[in-house]
């Protein structure tokens, strides 16, 4: 039997840092695209448009992440575990294409069917509900586009998968863009159509490229076992990510009724430009960290190795990033959106620094998943972290308005990480090491100081302390990271 354990230098700290970098580089594609087409939304439909944008994409991201049934990140590791049998990989792809399909079909009708009701629910009338069948083709083409990409990441084709990504979202943006300025509010659904449509066919044809043509014959009944480990797989992974989606879409419901369309709008902006600044950074959890402490989960002491060392690069990584955030937030409100966004400034401040906690808490969520504990996980990550968020997202702009959504997120990140690190500390005596506790120790002071200094009346010496914080910051965490990469041990 072959070790499927990774070999030392797979953990190692220039490893890690190594493939943060090229899947944060992957991110930064999307996140570009995604942050034009907001400016776009913000000049063209203003803050009233951008929250009906925002309710019809949480919609559409909902039914997505539940209608796939995370099949997406069981599709990268099945292909990747089999890229060294050929046989074995064109029928590992060729049940992934048509479960991907499947689910994109399942998706799309269950849309068209409850057309009416998401109607009512996102906007309090069925009037919208036309818009919500059309909807239904943007859903469709997500979850197939999903999974060519999924194939294209566990091939590891790190070049077609790029092109695929920005170039697919490109055209799609140059095409759609153009209908909200020809019709307005009426152009988002359609403009959320071609965009998908357009990212799906350059996933299909680059994945074609990558695979080349197969003529094996395909028989359902002889791919049960596979077919229903890509279930179980996806099942778990997903549930997260469903139940947060849900959450999300009944906060921004919550903040239409008894706010306004304005403020979703304000929430959306704040809350999509901290998580995909973030991104950069965390998009390398699931395609690259969870692999590794999967495969090292019933060692213990090499888990917490690299549980330690995530986190620690994580909480390095994190600490100047927060810190500009919370610095340039205002020109980068200016850039990215418009002036009518200038009120989320305080939001996005609070939302920067909670980001810290968020990385120093998230290498710990998967903890529990990779040694099979799928109870836990479930009631940890899936109920309890996505309910925290929407009773105090909704109680805290109750109380506060929009900057208790900012002091809700910061709340939400700060009780995760400490659940988290209590129950993993207990349930399998997890400990972080000297050099996370002080990472972890360096981004909090540096992102509260900051933020401190953000609230001093004198807008010059707030400014000269934000960046004084941020430049010692930076310098300490680029210092810090330069050491580590020079470090060859596993």
């Amino acid at each position: 039997m072959t070790d499927s354990r990774p070999a030392p230098h797979e953990n190692s700290y220039r490893n890690v840092l190594k493939n943060t970098s090229i899947f944060g580089g992957f991110k930064m594609f999307e996140i570009l695209i995604n942050m034009v087409r907001g400016k776009f939304v913000a000049i063209i439909l203003g803050p009233a448009g951008m929250g009906i944008s925002a309710l019809y994409t949480t919609t559409w991201q909902s039914i997505n992440r539940v209608a796939s049934l995370g099949l997406n990140l069981a599709v990268v590791k099945e292909v990747s575990a089999s890229r060294d049998d050929r046989e074995r990989l064109e029928n590992v792809v060729a049940t992934a294409r048509r479960m991907m399909f499947a689910a994109a079909m399942l998706g799309a009708l269950v849309t068209v069917l409850t057309a009416p009701w998401l109607s009512e629910l996102a906007f309090g009338s069925a009037s919208y509900k036309w818009w919500f069948v059309l909807l239904g083709a943007a859903v469709f083409f997500q979850i197939a586009g999903t999974g060519e990409i999924s194939m294209l990441q566990g091939l590891r084709d790190k070049r077609r998968l790029v092109r695929a990504s920005f170039v697919g979202s490109a055209v799609g943006l140059a095409v759609g863009v153009p209908l909200y300025w020809l019709w307005g509010t009426d152009g988002i659904v359609p403009a959320l159509v071609l965009w998908t449509f357009c990212t799906f066919g350059f996933a299909a044809f680059s994945m074609r490229r990558s695979m080349g043509t197969s003529a094996i014959r395909y028989m359902w009944r002889d791919n049960r076992p596979l077919v229903r480990k890509l279930l179980l797989t996806g099942l778990v992974l997903m549930s997260n990510d469903a139940i947060g989606s849900i959450c999300s879409l009944l906060t921004n419901a919550f903040l239409r009724m008894t706010g306004s369309l304005e403020d979703v709008g304000f929430f959306q902006a704040a809350n999509s430009m901290t998580i995909q600044y973030a991104g950069v950074v965390f998009t390398t959890l699931t395609l690259d960290y969870l692999p590794r402490l999967v495969s090292v989960a019933d060692d213990n002491r090499m888990l917490r190795t690299v549980v330690n060392r995530q986190a620690e690069i994580l909480s390095w990584l994190m600490l100047p990033l927060a810190s500009l955030l919370v610095l340039f937030a205002p020109l980068v409100v200016h850039l990215l959106l418009a002036s009518s966004f200038m009120a989320i400034v305080p939001m996005l401040r609070l939302m920067a620094v909670a980001l810290i906690f968020r990385a120093m808490g998230a290498p710990l969520a998967y903890i529990a998943f990779a040694r099979d504990n799928r109870r836990l996980f479930f009631w940890l990550e899936g109920v309890g972290g996505n309910l925290l968020t929407l009773v105090l997202s909704c109680g805290m702009y109750m109380a506060f308005g929009l900057i208790g959504l900012g002091v809700a997120m910061l709340a939400d990140n700060l009780i995760c990480f400490v659940v988290y690190y209590a129950v993993n500390r207990r349930v399998y005596g997890f400990r972080f090491s000297a050099a996370a506790l002080r990472a972890n120790a360096a981004a909090t002071a540096t992102g509260a100081l900051v933020l401190a200094a953000s609230y001093v009346p004198d807008a010059t010496a707030a400014y000269a302390l934000m960046g004084l914080f941020t430049l010692s910051g930076g310098v300490l965490a680029l210092l810090r990271l330069k050491r580590l990469w020079g470090r060859d041990a596993a």
